[in-house]
């Protein structure tokens, strides 16, 4: 156990080393810098292998950043028992529910990147040196300040007094801080779905288009006037993987068919060349869709025919 009272320059409660080396090739199984081992035999209150405290002011608003840690460990960190979090209520104040709302659009504002770890540069911090999947500090900032703080790493000294890295000075987040967005926005989701059944129901009930059963040569012979005159039908609709446009071509012409999101945004055009006068059929693989809402625009030498498609999961 140590205890130390900062005072100036660099104070050690309690220093540990550990170094094996040689040139023969034969190495140590084990080495610890510092280990720590309690095992309670008589239902002890507290039982703690390693116990650190911290205290004393951050600079956050400096140049120094948060300096004070229970525990800093560059490099990789191991804790099969897992980590947990003080969430109990009795140490919360101010608590108020994330609206459903926000919670997507924080979301949608952040951009998931790949990335590596700059070791020639900072290979004294001891960073990973897998290939990354995560965010940028910076840029999390502008979206959820409160979820990034900045750190000052002091320069370390060996046992000389020599400094053997130095000082640096940088921005860290919490990726924990994400779930609770990340729960806000799934109900969100699970509430949009809910709703879209909701009008596909009601839809359906109301036979407002939807498709009846049967192959696709039994709807031509069955539907043949209504394609005439609605010039583009979608069958099936909705859409689980794959769906028809079928469409009449009234004279012939230079016909082009596109799709779009609910909220306008082209998305592409699906078919664009001359036709002759006739019905036609396009397959439409939507399997790169999200479920939603989308809109098919049948296009004629200027005339224009717009249906509602909608996608829905399986």
């Amino acid at each position: 156990m140590g205890y130390a009272v900062n005072a100036a320059g660099s104070i050690n409660a309690l220093y540990g080393g550990s170094f094996f080396g040689n040139n023969a090739g034969a190495g140590a199984s084990t080495t610890f810098g510092v280990q720590g081992r309690a095992q309670s035999v008589h239902n002890s209150a507290v039982c703690y292998g390693v116990y650190g405290i911290a205290s004393g002011p951050d600079d956050t608003n400096g140049a120094n950043g948060h300096t004070k840690w229970a525990g800093y460990f560059p490099g990789y960190t191991y804790t099969p028992g897992g980590l947990w979090s003080s969430s109990d209520e009795q140490l919360k104040q101010n608590v108020t529910e994330i609206p459903l709302d926000t919670a997507v659009a924080k979301l949608m504002a952040l951009v998931p990147k790949t990335y590596d770890f700059n070791q020639d540069q900072f290979g004294f911090m001891h960073l990973p040196t897998e290939h990354q999947y995560g965010l940028i500090s910076q840029e999390v900032e502008g979206v959820l300040p409160s979820l990034v703080i900045n750190i000052h790493q002091p320069a370390m000294l060996d046992s000389t007094g020599t400094e053997a890295s130095p000082a640096i000075d940088f921005k860290a987040m919490s990726y924990q801080g994400f779930i609770p967005l990340l729960i806000a926005g799934f109900k969100a989701q699970q509430q949009q779905i809910a709703a879209m059944q909701q009008q596909l129901d009601a839809c359906c009930a109301a036979n407002q288009g939807m498709a009846p059963q049967g192959n696709a040569s039994e709807r031509r012979g069955e539907e043949g006037s209504d394609l005439r005159e609605q010039r583009l039908l979608i069958i099936p609709n909705p859409v689980a993987d794959l769906t028809t446009l079928e469409y009449y071509v009234p004279q012939a012409g230079k016909v082009s068919l596109s799709v779009s999101s609910s909220d306008g945004k082209p998305l592409g055009t699906l078919r664009e060349e001359q036709d002759e006068a006739g019905a036609y059929s396009y397959p439409w693989n939507t399997t790169a869709l999200a479920a939603g809402t989308y809109f098919c625009t049948y296009t004629l030498d200027g005339q224009v025919v717009v249906k509602r498609a909608v996608k829905v999961s399986r």
